[in-house]
């Protein structure tokens, strides 16, 4: 019997219809005989008998020979798997030596692309170069913008379009405002010499930090004896006012003054007395090996003090203030590099003396109301070596014994109480009048231009002439 290969009987639709059963409606024998017979295997595997031992007492036991061999549906109606990329002809044609299926290369074709470059050597140096020269020209821009956005301006809206009256022509208000809040807070105000007579606050400019004692609350309350009993201290005997030693507390056994005690700390108490609790170690060079390397404001100062004593005599910071009027404008103020000139030039301060690094920072610090300028008057202040408070209360007290009128004083006579007349003719000069004094004998001098002109002479004059 014979059955066509598309035909009902080749999938068991109608066999046996007229019999009793309905047909063999499941699997296709016509097509599995014929792979059989071709291929020596069909669609679904042939099932065959697993024994069982004990199946009867275990249906849980697995046979020996392994489970039963079943056959894959997938595998079945769509064959064995292969990991081949479904790629398009207009992807494989021209492909050259790339995988395009992913599972072996391909062998080199005569495409171009992959194999020759399409830049060559001089394209790649040039377009590097392209690229460097403009990173650098990127990086230029942006470190000028950064510049303009970190420049400092000294300008202001107001001074732009409003001109500031000179420091020189400014008066004082006719019709003061007076406020009395101080003196309802805290009383009358007290007078300014009991701060002047007070040590502890005493604060010499010109010596190096490390040996210097700090301006504290409990060294100003020690050296007032209104305020000193309110200090608990002991005895000062070490090397500043609150070097402490423990001879005092020790047992009688273990003193080391002596075996009567009470007398010979009776003693040290006396020789206290006639020390000053108060003194510094002073000098511009640091005592401690550690900051000898370290440059210091001191050193600089000291260096430059005994340039313009060795250059201009006694009369030295007289004659740098007026070397620095004569660059400097109507306000006082002086351009940082005139004052290079002056010191470097007229002064002749050496690099060996004062590096410029350090000279121009020191400069540079002194700047704050303008980009490049400083003010006479803050450089004075600074260099000098500043005025003793016992020595500025008697400058004080002079003036006022000059019987002031009106905040000032005349200079002529003044000048007819000093005996030296280099010292005459030196303060003769300091307000423009040299070698003829009688000009400047009723020019007016207030109490800070006198107390000025008193500290540009006494680091290297004797104040005991002037006062």
């Amino acid at each position: 019997m014979a059955a066509a290969q598309f035909s009902d009987d080749a999938y068991n639709k109608n066999i046996n219809e007229m019999g009793d059963t309905g047909g063999t409606l499941i699997g296709n024998w016509f097509e599995e005989r014929v792979l059989r017979d071709a291929c020596g295997e069909g669609r679904s595997v042939p099932q065959r008998h697993l024994r069982r031992s004990g199946l009867l007492q275990d249906f849980t036991k697995m046979p020996s020979g392994g489970p039963r061999k079943m056959d894959n549906t997938f595998d079945r109606m769509y064959g064995p798997k292969q990991n081949v990329k479904h790629v398009p002809f207009s992807k494989q044609i021209g492909g050259g030596e790339d995988d395009i299926f992913g599972d072996r290369p391909i062998a080199e074709t005569l495409q171009a692309a992959g194999r020759i470059p399409r830049q060559g050597a001089k394209e790649i140096t040039s377009r590097q170069a392209r690229l460097e020269a403009a990173e650098e020209a990127v990086q230029e821009e942006e470190a000028i913008v950064d510049k303009l956005a970190n420049e400092r301006y000294f300008e202001t809206t107001t001074g732009r379009h409003f001109e500031r009256p000179l420091e020189s022509q400014s008066q004082r208000a006719e019709h003061l405002r007076q406020s009395f809040k101080l003196e309802l807070l805290h009383g009358p105000a007290p007078d300014r010499k009991l701060a002047l007579a007070n040590e502890g606050i005493e604060v010499p400019a010109h010596v190096h930090y490390s040996n210097l004692e700090a301006p504290t609350h409990g060294r100003m309350s020690m050296a007032d004896p209104r305020m000193r009993s309110d200090m608990q201290s002991s005895a000062a005997g070490g090397v500043n006012m609150f070097g402490k030693h423990s001879e005092f507390t020790k047992p009688v056994g273990e003193c080391l003054l002596g075996l009567s005690k009470d007398e010979e700390l009776d003693t040290m108490y006396q020789g206290l007395k006639q020390s000053n609790p108060f003194r510094t170690l002073g000098s511009a060079k640091p005592r401690g090996p550690n900051f000898g390397a370290v440059p210091s404001l001191a050193s600089l100062k000291e260096n430059i003090h005994r340039q313009i004593g060795e250059i201009w005599g006694p009369q030295g910071y007289v004659v740098l203030r007026q070397r620095l009027f004569d660059c400097s404008d109507e306000e006082g103020f002086v351009k940082k590099g005139s004052v290079l000139a002056v010191l470097r030039e007229q002064l002749q301060l050496s690099p060996a003396d004062v590096g410029d690094a350090e000279l121009s920072v020191y400069l540079a610090q002194l700047i704050t109301m303008k980009k490049d300028e400083l003010h006479v008057g803050a450089l004075m202040s600074s260099l000098r070596p500043p005025l003793p408070l016992k020595v500025r209360r008697q400058v004080i007290d002079t003036f006022e014994a000059l019987e002031p009128v009106d905040g000032a004083v005349r200079l002529g006579p003044w000048l007819d109480r000093i005996p030296d007349p280099t010292l005459r003719d030196t303060i003769t000069a300091a307000f423009g009048a040299e070698g003829d004094p009688d000009v400047v004998r009723d020019m007016p001098v207030t109490e800070a231009v006198f107390l000025e002109l008193l500290s540009d002479l006494a680091p290297f004059a004797d104040l005991s002439v002037l006062l």
